[in-house]
This record gives structure tokens, C-alpha cells and sequence, in this order.
């Protein structure tokens, strides 16, 4: 059954014999939600949208104007206006009338001896007839869905059976505009309209919509929850959309967002678990790691960080809620992170972007230190390549071990170079090394006469820049250029002592012979 429209009402038969269309016939396909009798002067404060309203006019029946002004006003809200005449009034004003046209509001004239309660009778079984219908075929529709889901059926299904109940093409776009799913043929052909007038609507939109809204000749629903978008449904529609329609294209909007939500926690934890299993129980070599990480779309390249933070030694539970506070708003500072509860810690793994430093996230991570007084940080060296992310955790925990007691935030700088090489030329903080300021130097070389990286070794063991262009039998300013294309590079500057000493370390690691190949 379709809507009640003030169309429908006219088939029925008391409309037939009693009632008269008079103006506004352009809006009898207006829907009609309800049925009432209005004698006030002031009824039409009382009225909420989408009434049919019957009315003798009494209020009116001594004051023309006021009754068109009322009218006017009404027309903003009402389905459709009928007056009994000839009662209180001998004609409806032809004012009325030509507003009624103008504003397509169907205008009836019913006869003197029409009885009220026979009409309202008639459209109540009417409306009431319609809401159980929409009763029926929604659940009908629920149980379709609930059905397709239970069998792992596709989301092209769902979509399927929504436009077989609406009658109307429908579609599936993605978030990224780059797909849209159509539930037939006649959806096909719109593909490419429905991405382009979505991709307009949202261009200059910061956050994706939570309502429904219309595009043009669409109305697009967000399958949206706990602040993310996973995609949206779209029906194609220039009118209204029939009340059973919007209901069943919410239910639509529900399974594929309970759907999607559920792929992307299984897909969450997957990550999670690929990540903690690979760096803390070194149950993954680097290769399987990157590859099971490809897998999942995820980008192995880029800069890693792990840190570490603790309770300073204290375990009751107000604690370790504390901790879960902490990480969640440190969580919410960084661009990509994961965490984890280990025993009396909280892990941190951090992919970095192009805008990232270690300055903000340290300036970060102070200022949260600061809101929760009993929480200590050690974060571990910033690592080119997701194998060495093993190595960034480690360093950290090594950090936290030596730290003093007034330490808040441990400055791995200080510390963890030394840690690397101590671990032995046979271990992945060595390769580490090597590959984070060695490697980057040998594959920028260029030049005939030495290189970048032949110079620095030769620096290294000079007591000048006299004694190294010497020795290469280059020009001292060519030395230097080459030890400053060092910190462009790889970050390090050879004329900073601390940082000098780290280099000399990684060369050290570098010549060595028993460097792991993993």
C-alpha cells in the first residue's frame, strides 16, 4: 500500500459523494498524516504538519480577512483544508481559492449535510490501514536483511531487495567516492552521476554528515557510527520519499554499518595482533611481518616509534585506569598509533607522517605527564622500517630500566645508542644502526674521488679536516661539504660531539664482520 496521499482519499467513497475539490489540485499528491476538526481562531498553532483539517469556519464566519490570514498561515503545514458550506459561511472566499492554486494546497468544499464523523471514520481506517502496512513490510524487509546476513550474503543483495520494496534505483557508494555498488541496470547507468554529484556536495565539507540530506535528484543516507563513515546509502528519488521507503532505507543503513563496523574491528585486531606478536614475542621474522602487513593494505614504509609508560611501581586499579586515560588522550594527540595493557605497562606503537616530530610528540607527552602525576614515559628512537620497530621497543624498555626516579619523560637519546652497541654486532640494534646512518650514506653517494661515506670514515679517525682532506687529497672545503651533506641525509651532524660519537658507533657496527642479514 502506498502513501495516504489527498489523492487516495478522493477514491474513497464518502469523498466521492460528499466532498468537492475546489483549488489547489497541484498538491493531492501531498500526504496526509492525520485527520482533524479545528473551530478555534487560533487552531493553527496547534497543528504539527500533515493534517487534513475539517472546519465549518465559525471562528471566521464574521471576520473574511481574518479567515484568509489564517489560511495563509496554515498552508505552510496542512495536507488539505475542507469546509462544511453552505453552514457558517455561504461560499469559501475565492481568495482562498486562488491561494490554494497558488500554493498547491487542495482546498474541498463538503456538503451541509455531510456528517464530520463519517469522513474522519473513513480516513482513520485509511491512515491506520497504511501504518499497519508499513508495520508489515518492514519487518518483512528486516527479516529479508536479517536473512541475507545470516548466510553471508553480500551487501549487493541488501541493496537488491531495497530497491525491489521501494521500486526505485538504489545504490552503495563508498566514502572514498571511487566505488558505488547499484542495485540493477537501470542504477548502473547513474553510476557515474551519483559519484559526481556526492563528490560536489562534500568537497567543501570538513566532517561527513550524520543526517540524511538530498543531492539534486538523490537522497543519501550515512551508515555512520562512533564518529566514522563507512558508507552511504543512496535512492534515487525527485519527490518525497514514502514513509516506508525512509524506514527501510534506515534498517538498510543499520545492517551495513553494524556490518562494516564489525570488518573493521576484526581488521583492527588483526593489525594489533600482527604488531605485538611481531615486537614483543618475536614470534614474526621482519620479511612475514611486512608481508602480512601488505596484506592488510598497510603501509610498512615511513618512520616507527614505540614507547612505553608505566605507573611508577604503583598497581591498584585506579592506576591502571589512569594509564588507560593517558593513552587514550595520547592516542587521540598522534596521527597513527596502537596500545596495548602488557602486565603493569601500557605499549605504544606509533606510525609517523611527513608532519610528525619527536618535539611535539615529547612536548605532547609532558604535558599530559603533568595531568596524570604518576605516570612515567620512555620513548625509544624514531626507526625508518617497520623491522627495526622491535628494536625502538626494546631501547625504550632498556631506558625505562636506568632511569631515576624524578625522571618523567626518559630522553632515549641519551642512552640508546649506547644500549645498540652494547647489544653486539650480531644484533638487530646494530643492524639498526647501520641501516638508520650507514646505509642512507652509501646509497647517496655519488663521485668519483671518495665518497660521502668514505670521507666520514676517514673523518672519524682524523684529528682534523686538515688531516682528513690530506689524507683523501681533496681540498679542506670539499671535506667539509661532504661531512654536511652527512646531517642532510641521515639527521646527524659530524661537527655536534654527541651526535659525532653516535656516528663513529654505527661505523664501528658497519665494518664489523658479523652483522645479522635478517
Amino acid at each position: 500500500m502506498e502513501d495516504v496521499t489527498v489523492s487516495s482519499l478522493m477514491q474513497l467513497d464518502i469523498f466521492k459523494e460528499s466532498l468537492t475539490l475546489l483549488g489547489g489540485k497541484g498538491g493531492i499528491e501531498r500526504p496526509v498524516v492525520f485527520i482533524t476538526v479545528q473551530e478555534a481562531p487560533d487552531f493553527v498553532d496547534w497543528l504539527d504538519g500533515g493534517e487534513f483539517v475539517l472546519s465549518t469556519w465559525f471562528a471566521f464566519a464574521e471576520d473574511k480577512q481574518k479567515g484568509i490570514d489564517s489560511f495563509t498561515k496554515m498552508s505552510e503545514k496542512i495536507a488539505a483544508l475542507a469546509i462544511k458550506v453552505p453552514r457558517f459561511i455561504e461560499e469559501i472566499p475565492k481568495e482562498i481559492i486562488d491561494l490554494a492554486d497558488n500554493r498547491q494546497i487542495p482546498v474541498f468544499a463538503v456538503k451541509r449535510e455531510a456528517k464530520f464523523r463519517e469522513i474522519i471514520k473513513a480516513v482513520s481506517v485509511a491512515i491506520h490501514s497504511y501504518q499497519s502496512s508499513i508495520i508489515y513490510e518492514t519487518r518483512n524487509y528486516y527479516n529479508e536483511l536479517s536473512s541475507i546476513a545470516l548466510k553471508n550474503g553480500s551487501e549487493q543483495q541488501m541493496l537488491h531487495a531495497l530497491a525491489k520494496k521501494t521500486g526505485l534505483p538504489c545504490f552503495i557508494a563508498e566514502t572514498n567516492l571511487e566505488e558505488v555498488l547499484s542495485s540493477d541496470q537501470t542504477a548502473r547507468k547513474m553510476k557515474d552521476d551519483v559519484l559526481f554529484e556526492l563528490a560536489v556536495y562534500l568537497e567543501d565539507k570538513t566532517e561527513f554528515p550524520l543526517m540524511p540530506f538530498r543531492v539534486n535528484n538523490y537522497l543519501v543516507f550515512p551508515c555512520a557510527s562512533r564518529n566514522s563513515c563507512y558508507c552511504y546509502v543512496v535512492i534515487s528519488t525527485e519527490s518525497l520519499l514514502a514513509e516506508k521507503a525512509l524506514f527501510m532505507c534506515n534498517q538498510l543503513c543499520t545492517f551495513l554499518t553494524i556490518k562494516r563496523q564489525e570488518h573493521a574491528e576484526i581488521r583492527q585486531k588483526g593489525i594489533e595482533r600482527l604488531y605485538f606478536d611481531f615486537i614483543l614475542n618475536d614470534s614474526l621474522s621482519p620479511d612475514v611481518a611486512a608481508r602480512e602487513f601488505g596484506k592488510m593494505g598497510l603501509d610498512t614504509t615511513g618512520d616507527f616509534q614505540a614507547a612505553i609508560l608505566t605507573n611508577d611501581g604503583i598497581t591498584n586499579s585506579s592506576h591502571f585506569l589512569a594509564l588507560r586515560f593517558f593513552a587514550a588522550d595520547f592516542g587521540r594527540m598522534l596521527r597513527s598509533s596502537l596500545n596495548r595493557m602488557e602486565s603493569d605497562k601500557m605499549i605504544f606503537f606509533i606510525g609517523h607522517g611527513t608532519k610528525d616530530n619527536d618535539a611535539e610528540i615529547k612536548e605532547g607527552a609532558l604535558r599530559l605527564l603533568k595531568k596524570y602525576p604518576d605516570q612515567k614515559m620512555s620513548i625509544g628512537p624514531r626507526v625508518r622500517t617497520l623491522k627495526h620497530l622491535p628494536v625502538s621497543y626494546r631501547l625504550a624498555a632498556r631506558c625505562m630500566m636506568i632511569s631515576s626516579e624524578k625522571e618523567r619523560l626518559i630522553d632515549y637519546t641519551a642512552y640508546s645508542y649506547w644500549f645498540a652497541a652494547l647489544a653486539g654486532s650480531g644484533s638487530q640494534e646494530t643492524r639498526w644502526l647501520v641501516d638508520q646512518y650507514i646505509t642512507p650514506l652509501s646509497q647517496n653517494d655519488t663521485g668519483e674521488n671518495g665518497t660521502v661515506l668514505t670521507t666520514l670514515g676517514v673523518a672519524l679517525f682524523e684529528n682534523s679536516i686538515e688531516a682528513s682532506a690530506e689524507k683523501l687529497q681533496l681540498h679542506v672545503n670539499s671535506v667539509r661539504y661532504r661531512l654536511k651533506k652527512v646531517r642532510e641525509i641521515v639527521g646527524l651532524d659530524f661537527f655536534n660531539p654527541f651526535e659525532r660519537s653516535i656516528l663513529f658507533i654505527a661505523y664501528l657496527m658497519f665494518k664489523g664482520k658479523n652483522l645479522p642479514h635478517r
